[in-house]
């Protein structure tokens, strides 16, 4: 017991934020190589966003210490965090705004800003307004169904009884932010906006998600000489989604997840329950690459590291190192 009970407090100790890879933030270098690597890292090796508040919280982190927290902890996209990103922003550190303007926008799921000009008292006071409205929509929604509503907007549409903000960015930046957060739980969410959608290109892009979310194989790739990716492909795809939508009663995801392992074969196995783990290893490891992530996400659930796989990229080179990782950990 006095193994566990020490294996506990080094794990929430304030040294297990203290990480070498934020000396390289604010530059080119740590946007495009150290950043991805250091939230990996979080993924695996960190306590989850209670223990991160836990740790804030304490009164024993250093400057260093609540910079990497900031950065390090918007991996998690989890939005209970977020009061740490709004102390930091009105705090008196200049450094510590800077981590926690790009920190705030990574865990939301936006494109990270720069920040290498340093951010203003001005600009940290527009950006916790901007937290604020958040946290009030996040009160009654997810952040999967602000993007998606903020996508539609810039359509002219809106989900019914929309209330919350929504974001002036471009669809196919809203749409690449649900692309990051979206798990086999938000299907229903994207299906609606999928529904609401008169924008070919969204629509394509909503149904690739749908297709990784619920394990369905609706693109066909073109077969035989000549044959290509054009219209008609997706234009028969959107026809089989429609017609697997009308035929779905529960959208949940025990229900979507037992149709999908069962479409490969396997019967039997709640795929929601711990005895399903293995299948999920199976599927990550032999499994057709659409269904990789929900896979990945799913083995999460059974205790493994919160590594995300591309429902849209799935049988990509920077998707399969990530899955190799993913298995390295297993010992697969």
């Amino acid at each position: 017991m006095t193994g566990l009970l020490l294996a506990a407090a080094l794990a929430f100790s304030p040294a297990i934020v203290a990480s070498p890879e934020t000396r390289h933030f604010g530059t080119e270098y740590y946007d495009s190589v150290v950043r991805g690597q250091f939230e990996e890292r979080v993924l695996v090796a960190w306590p989850g966003p209670s223990g991160l508040l836990e740790l804030w919280h304490s009164g024993e982190l250093s400057g260093g210490q609540k910079m990497s927290l900031l950065l390090g902890g918007a991996a998690f996209h989890d939005t209970q965090l977020l009061p740490l990103y709004r102390e930091a922003l009105l705090g008196g550190a200049p450094r510590l705004r800077q981590a926690a303007a790009y920190g705030y926008r990574d865990l939301i799921g936006d494109d990270v800003p720069s920040v290498r000009g340093g951010v203003s008292r001005e600009i940290a006071r527009g950006l916790v307004g901007e937290l604020d409205a958040v946290a009030r929509t996040v009160q009654r929604t997810t952040l999967v169904e602000m993007w998606l509503a903020s996508a539609l907007a810039e359509e002219g549409r809106r989900p019914p009884g929309w209330q919350g903000i929504t974001f002036k960015r471009s669809s196919a930046a809203c749409l690449k932010a649900v692309e990051r957060l979206a798990r086999t739980q938000d299907l229903e969410a994207v299906v609606g906006a999928y529904e609401l959608s008169g924008d070919r290109g969204n629509r394509v892009f909503l149904m690739r998600l749908i297709e990784g979310l619920s394990m369905g194989r609706l693109v066909v790739k073109p077969r035989g000489q000549g044959k290509g990716w054009g219209s008609k492909v997706y234009d028969e795809a959107f026809e089989r989604l429609d017609r697997w939508l009308s035929l779905q009663c529960d959208l949940t995801v025990a229900a979507v997840l037992e149709k999908g392992v069962s479409n490969l074969g396997v019967r039997g196995v709640d795929p929601m329950s711990p005895a399903a783990c293995d299948v999920w290893l199976q599927i990550l490891a032999k499994g057709p690459p659409p269904f990789w992530a929900v896979a990945a996400d799913r083995l999460y659930h059974c205790g493994g590291p919160a590594i995300r796989l591309s429902l849209i990229r799935a049988d990509t080179e920077p998707n399969r190192n990530r899955r190799k990782r993913l298995r390295d950990w297993y010992g697969n």
